[in-house]
C-alpha cells in the first residue's frame, strides 16, 4: 500500500510542476514585434480618422455588392430582433389606431386594426388586445383599458 501512495504523490509533485512551467510561460509577457515594411490594405499608417473616411479604396454607396445590401436592408421589414425575444418597437408606426373591422372566427373573434389582424393578446402599436366583442376592441396600453370602436362614415 506504501508504494501506491508513493507513485501517487510523485505523479502529483510531476503534474505541478508542470502547471507551474505552463502558467509560468502563459503569464509572461511577449514583447511587441515591430512590423516592416508596408502597411496592408486598409490598415492606417499614420493616417487621421478623417483620411481613413475619406479613403476612395473604401466601398462607397454606389459601389456594386455595398450598394445591394444596403438597398435590401433598406427594403426590409423586419419587425422584431432575431436574437432577442424583446420585440422591437417600430417608429413608423402611427400613434393613432384605427378599427377597421371585426371578423368572428367560431366563437372567437379577430380584429383588423391599422390594417393589421389580431387576436386576443396581440400586441398593436405598443398596446396590447385585452377583449374583441361584436362592436368593440379593448386594448391595454400598459396601464389603462381603453376601447376602439367602429367608425361610421
Amino acid at each position: 500500500m506504501q508504494k501506491k501512495e508513493t507513485t501517487q504523490l510523485i505523479i502529483t509533485i510531476v503534474l505541478g510542476v508542470v502547471l507551474v512551467l505552463v502558467l509560468a510561460k502563459n503569464l509572461t509577457k511577449k514583447k511587441a514585434v515591430p512590423v516592416t515594411g508596408a502597411p496592408a490594405q486598409g490598415v492606417s499608417a499614420g493616417r487621421s480618422f478623417q483620411e481613413i473616411l475619406n479613403d476612395q479604396s473604401r466601398p462607397r454607396e454606389g459601389d456594386g455588392l455595398y450598394s445591394k445590401l444596403q438597398e435590401e436592408n433598406q427594403r426590409s421589414e423586419f419587425k422584431r430582433d432575431p436574437f432577442s425575444k424583446v420585440p422591437i418597437v417600430s417608429e413608423d408606426k402611427p400613434a393613432v389606431l384605427y378599427l377597421k373591422g371585426i371578423m368572428q372566427d367560431g366563437p372567437n373573434y379577430i380584429a383588423i386594426i391599422n390594417d393589421d389582424i389580431v387576436s386576443i393578446g396581440a400586441k398593436v402599436g405598443g398596446n396590447t388586445v385585452v377583449e374583441i366583442l361584436k362592436d368593440r376592441v379593448i386594448l391595454n396600453d400598459g396601464t389603462n383599458n381603453f376601447e376602439l370602436r367602429i367608425e361610421e362614415k
